[in-house]
């Protein structure tokens, strides 16, 4: 009884590394993509502090916002037009708020903000703030 149990317990690691060696390892791979209905992509320069605004079909690049308070790792826009967004720093514990031309922290976590996200509540229409 013992042979067998041997025998069955190598070949299952036989197969088991057979396995491993024939299944296709993932590879990049380029997708194509395209923009539609945006017309502006924003994006953050870490060290600058600074939020951008590229306008896709003018191809114009322009800052729109330039923190005094920290650099910018995250920020999620609660507009379209940039108007009102959140904004964390990874080295802080905050969340700040920029809006009608002035910063405010409206969060202080214990430990570090790495990200945050807003979204609008559907039945109360009010701001949902998500933060890791």
């Amino acid at each position: 009884m013992r042979y067998y149990h041997k025998l069955l317990v190598a070949s299952l690691i036989i197969l088991t590394t057979i396995s491993l060696f024939v299944t296709s390892k993932p590879k990049d791979e380029l997708i194509e993509a395209s923009l539609s209905g945006a017309s502006n992509l924003y994006f953050t320069s870490y060290w600058e502090g600074i939020i951008y605004r590229y306008n896709v079909s003018s191809g114009h690049l322009e800052p729109v916002f330039k923190s005094a308070v920290s650099r910018i790792t995250s920020f999620d826009l609660v507009g379209d037009e940039g108007e009102k967004f959140y904004f964390t720093d990874a080295n802080k514990k905050f969340v700040y708020l920029y809006s009608s031309g002035s910063v405010t922290k409206v969060y202080e976590h214990e430990s570090y903000v790495r990200f945050v996200r807003v979204r609008r509540d559907p039945q109360s229409n009010e701001e949902v703030i998500f933060f890791q």
